[in-house]
């Protein structure tokens, strides 16, 4: 199982592939490989070219969010104020993710070996052009040739 952003942090296809590979190598014939992706939507639509910032007793952060259009890669700019006692300290991280198109994620893994069970959106309550996560089941088959 690999959830929460951990696949859209690969963002280079050939990565990917190779995580999908790597996956497979190590699952037991019948396996079952569950994992998630944020989707361009939510990239674009949901978090968009926007500022976030929240306070709380012992810290404060703003988040600032650019997605690539051309690259589909989306940027996280993350600044942190920790308090210390009486001092807040900052704290800075950037992330990128990519997002991928279902036909991609599919042909990655069936180039793979896997066989494709199941993908939905937002564990099957959203479409796919509106999800803001696609989760994928696929399969290491019983008997391998």
């Amino acid at each position: 199982i690999s959830v929460c952003d951990s696949m859209n942090y690969l963002t280079q296809e050939a990565d990917l592939k190779l995580v999908f590979e790597k996956a497979y190598y190590f699952l037991n014939p019948g396996g079952l490989f569950v994992f998630d992706l944020n989707t361009e939507y939510k990239f674009k639509y949901v978090l968009g070219e926007a500022t976030y910032a929240e306070e709380y007793d012992t810290y404060t952060y703003i988040w600032e969010n650019y997605f690539d259009d051309e690259e589909y890669i989306n940027e996280y700019h993350l600044t942190f104020f920790i308090k210390d006692e009486k001092v807040y300290h900052r704290f800075e991280e950037t992330h990128y993710e990519k997002a991928y198109d279902t036909n991609t994620i599919v042909t990655l893994l069936e180039k793979s070996g896997f066989q494709v069970i199941d993908y939905n959106g937002d564990m099957g309550q959203s479409a796919l052009d509106t999800a803001e996560r696609h989760y994928y089941i696929v399969k290491k088959p019983e008997h391998i040739k």
